[in-house]
């Protein structure tokens, strides 16, 4: 029980019986990974004729959460996706493509629920039904991207041990120069064109509103965790001298609908061939702006901050996907990243 921070360790596994625990499958590259249960401790006090009239105190229910923060990554960030987006996606093969593997997350139904188990540096968890509450995808042209989740689940318990031998990987991650944006029709999202030179920061928040239930069961674990109605605004960061600001305010001030698209990656070859083949990570944004800002500064240039809140898409068939393209064919595995064939400057 040293406490050493780099003996900190965080890893997965997918229930099949959401609540019920299982044995982690997957090790989660994840920064400063963190799960509590901060219990509601209720003193009660009584008619004692004393001013100390604390006599017992009691703890409420579990009430179990957590996060943990992620670099952008088509190949890391699979788990945490169908944690908060959609659950047990499987695969499909991208035409013209022998080892890529296209993964599609729409919001529309249930997310998987996992087991977690943290080493700390002091001492082994284990978070039982956790899933995502929120999740945040941010960045900036000139830093890092990240992909941050905020967790709710319904227990957490003391682990003798992580599963061991779950072996190491070298992950595949995603500088924030490595993002491209996209605009186009709201009802045709196959004809979007890319917008170099315009987009600074980014900071897309989906929300759950999960809600742990409770029932009568004798003990303090919550029976279900399940997922509410979905939030989802994306805040976007531009150089106020792009004509193509003219266009969003035009759209701002006249309500109407509009699509982007957020690319990460792209510039590693799975197989040789259509980009449709290369490592990345794509969001899909349906939705209308919801506020225009004019008042931000960087690096000695005017910005202007809009907030695209989302609305369905019936083409899409859903208010937000995110495709993954890599080359994994299993989620909550340690399966070996395959090396991509060349990477782009």
């Amino acid at each position: 029980m040293a406490g050493e921070l780099w003996a900190v360790g965080f890893q997965i596994g997918k229930e099949a019986t959401p609540g019920t625990p299982v044995a982690a499958t997957r090790i989660l590259y994840a920064t400063d990974p963190v799960l509590n249960d901060p219990r509601t401790a209720t003193p009660h006090t009584y008619a004692t004729r004393t001013r100390d009239n604390v006599r017992s105190v009691t703890l409420g229910s579990s009430v179990a959460e957590g996060s943990f923060t992620q670099q952008m990554s088509a190949d890391e960030c699979i788990e945490t996706f169908a944690l908060s987006v959609q659950g047990s996606v499987i695969p499909t093969t991208p035409v013209g493509a022998v080892n890529a593997r296209q993964w599609v997350f729409k919001p529309g139904g249930s997310v998987d629920s996992a087991t977690l188990e943290w080493f700390d540096g002091a001492r082994a968890w284990q978070g039982i039904g956790y899933t995502g509450n929120q999740l945040t995808i941010s960045g900036a042209a000139n830093a890092g991207s990240t992909v941050q989740v905020n967790l709710i689940g319904s227990d957490l318990v003391p682990l003798t041990a992580l599963t061991p031998a779950l072996p190491q990987r070298a992950p595949i991650e995603f500088e924030g120069w490595e993002t491209a944006l996209y605009f186009g029709d709201f009802d045709a999202p196959a004809t979007l064109t890319e917008v170099p030179c315009v987009l600074r920061n980014w900071n897309v928040v989906l929300g759950n509103q999960a809600n742990r239930i409770y029932a009568a069961h004798n003990s303090k674990a919550a029976c279900a965790v399940r997922p509410g109605e979905l939030s989802l605004v994306s805040t976007l960061t531009f150089d106020a001298a792009s004509d193509v600001m003219d266009d969003i305010y035009g759209q701002y001030i006249n309500s109407e609908y509009t699509m982007a698209r957020l690319v990460f990656g792209g510039n590693q070859e799975i197989d040789a061939g259509p980009p449709a083949t290369h490592r990345q990570v794509m969001l899909d944004l349906p939705g209308a702006w919801s506020t225009y800002d004019r008042g931000g500064n960087a690096d000695g240039s005017r910005t202007y901050e809009a907030q695209l809140q989302y609305v369905y898409n019936p083409t899409l068939a859903a208010g937000l996907v995110i495709t993954c393209i890599n080359t994994r064919d299993v989620l909550y595995q340690n399966t070996t990243t395959v090396a991509a064939m060349s990477q782009a400057a």
